[in-house]
Order: C-alpha cells, then structure tokens, then sequence
C-alpha cells in the first residue's frame, strides 16, 4: 500500500508539470510571443527629408500614352533618408486637372529607424500650387530590398521648381523640396 501510495505522488507532479508547460506554450502562442513569431513586428518610422534635384529630364514621347511626356532624373534626399532617388515616368498637363500621370522612384539607400535597402515610391497623384512654381504629390511604398522588404506607407512632397538656368537647358528642370511620411519597415536592422 505504502508502495502504491508513493508511486502515485511520484506521477502527479511529473502530469502538472507537462500540463504546466503545455498550458505556458498555448498561452504565450496566443498572445503572440516573440519566442514564436516568424516574422519580425516591424517598426513604423515617420519622417521629413529634404532632397535637392539637378534637373528633371523631359526626354521626349517614347513609353508613353498620346500626349504624355518621358520624364526621368536622379535626386539626392538627405537625413534621415539619407538615400538616391531614381525617377521616371509619363505625364501631362491638363486645364482641369493640373499634372497627371504617374512617377516611380527607386530609392537606394537607408533610413533612420529602419536600415538600409531599396525602395520603389508610386506617385499618382498630384496638385499643382497657385503660383505654379511648387508641386505637391503624394506616394506610397510599393516594393522594396533589405530593410525595405515587405514596407508599406506613405506621405506627401512638396516640390519647388526652379526654371532652367539657360536655353541649353530648356529640358532639364531643377528642383528641391521635402518629403513627409511614415514606412513600416518589417525587416529592419
């Protein structure tokens, strides 16, 4: 009996200790441990750049639907996105829309709070300023490498036009401004 008595204390604590850690493992699964997750949470950096831009080329027609221009050109944006912006699209002017078209920029480079990697930014959708010298646009991440891979977000930029600094330029327009925006960076270092 004695003998019976003790065998069985023996396999109590060894059942509550396999509940116990079967009961710790579904807890931490259903709140989402760190332990378990596959994919980091990612992190959402919200920040304002400046960017300086030698001249937006308008090379001509090739690409693009009747009556849209080629535009391409490279920009420099500065800390936090301390990054090359690579440029191109088609667009057009019209009396009731203002601009309209579509840019995509590769941006090469790193932000602050996230890491570095490449980034594509789609630009549909624009508003031309009363004095006609400023742009403002608005983006969104669509594709990206490195800490970029998987990011989404979004945000505006303001953009300053300068007119060609002589009539050998009269296809290339300077520009500056800031962006404004937010990136959720899933994969950053």
């Amino acid at each position: 009996m004695l003998l019976r008595h003790l065998a069985a204390r023996r396999r109590r604590p060894a059942r509550i200790v396999v509940l116990g850690a079967l009961s710790a493992v579904g807890l931490a699964l259903s709140h989402g441990s760190s332990a378990f997750a596959h994919d980091p949470p990612g992190r959402s950096v919200t920040f304002t750049a400046t960017f300086n831009d030698d001249g937006t080329y308008i090379t001509g027609t090739a690409g693009c639907d009747t009556g849209y221009l080629h535009v391409d050109g490279t920009a420099q944006f500065q800390d936090p996105l301390d990054a090359t912006d690579s440029y191109d699209g088609c667009v057009s002017w019209s009396p009731v829309e203002g601009l309209v078209g579509e840019l995509r920029d590769t941006n090469d480079g790193s932000l602050d709070g996230c890491g570095r990697g490449t980034f594509v930014m789609d630009q549909t959708k624009f508003e031309s300023l009363p004095d006609g010298h400023h742009l403002k646009l608005y983006w969104h991440v669509e594709d990206g490498t490195g800490a970029f891979l998987g990011a989404t977000g979004g945000g505006t930029g303001l953009v300053d036009f300068s007119p060609p600094t002589s009539t050998n330029q009269l296809l290339r327009l300077p520009n500056h401004g800031t962006y404004t925006g937010t990136i959720n960076c899933p994969h950053h270092a």
